[in-house]
């Protein structure tokens, strides 16, 4: 979220009233034992937005951010609102996901499930220069979008067996790394089927259960498996990235509604009605 500063307590320095700044989706409060190993996300002190640990939900015309000088950054003079809003929570994940798929020139990475997540994690791809981006996923329009936003291939899992696809479009080796973004038993099972010796799957899609791994594959061509929270100590770097034009996160944005409007928006969202990808939410 982003939004301007109004008022601040006694012993926040790092930002005045007036300040335009973006925030993570939960704070943290930089002096607990997590946050001193750089574990923010486990925050002893902190929580998600709306968890009821300090802080309230989002959707307000004013928010209480505690932590302030850990939690709130600074946008850019020269970046939008509209290009900073899902620099901290969507892109952050979509970033965090594919970096711990250990990308770099050379290798493919395929991204899962063409959420808003899995999108980002097309534009976050983009950064370490891969020789193949694979999108693959069952929402035509939404791996039309991926394409748009810089994948090389893009596989409709109602149409295409992606496991046979992926091994077709890397000579038999298989992907380097794998950000599934469903969390789905079948999305876990054939990721890590995609996967060359030695691969990397990173898994961001929140299971609505328990899913079961089939470690004897895992075991036999030494995978790794990694799950986990954004990371969010990345916000000052992800907002200079888009400061400097290296990525671009406005086309994930397909809708904007006023506050008042916000139950339309919220049905538009979940129903993926028109289209919608992310909604700006204007207070």
């Amino acid at each position: 979220m982003v939004g301007v500063v109004e008022s601040v307590g006694e012993g926040v320095t790092k930002v005045k009233p007036g300040d335009r700044v973006a925030c993570p989706p939960g704070t943290h409060c930089g002096f607990c034992e997590n946050c001193k190993k750089g574990w923010y996300a486990h925050c002893l002190n902190g929580g998600p937005m709306g968890s009821g640990l300090g802080t309230g939900g989002t959707h307000a015309e004013y928010i209480l951010i505690p932590y302030a000088d850990e939690n709130l950054v600074h946008i850019p003079a020269s970046v939008t609102n509209e290009q900073a809003l899902l620099a901290t929570d969507i892109f952050a994940t979509g970033y965090t996901a594919v970096k711990d798929c250990e990308p770099g020139p050379g290798k493919t990475i395929v991204i899962i499930g063409p959420g808003p997540v899995a999108l980002a994690a097309v534009i976050a791809s983009k950064l370490f220069n891969p020789d193949k981006i694979i999108i693959a996923g069952r929402t035509q329009a939404r791996l039309d979008k991926a394409l748009e936003l810089g994948a090389d291939y893009a596989i409709n899992t109602r149409q295409e067996d992606m496991v046979a696809r992926v091994m077709e479009l890397t000579n038999g080796r298989g992907a380097d790394g794998v950000v599934e973004a469903a969390g789905a038993q079948k999305t876990l099972e054939d990721g890590l089927r995609c996967l060359g010796v030695h691969g990397v799957l990173s898994m961001v899609g929140i299971p609505g259960g328990p899913l079961q791994v089939p470690f004897n594959e895992v075991f036999m061509r030494n995978l790794t498996i990694r799950f986990g929270l954004a990371d969010l100590s990345m916000n000052e770097h992800i907002l200079q990235l888009i400061e400097e034009g290296k990525i671009d996160l406005t086309p994930l944005i397909t809708h904007h509604f006023p506050l008042e409007e916000i139950e339309t928006a919220v049905d538009m969202f979940e129903h993926k009605k028109d289209g919608s990808i992310k909604i700006a939410i204007h207070p």
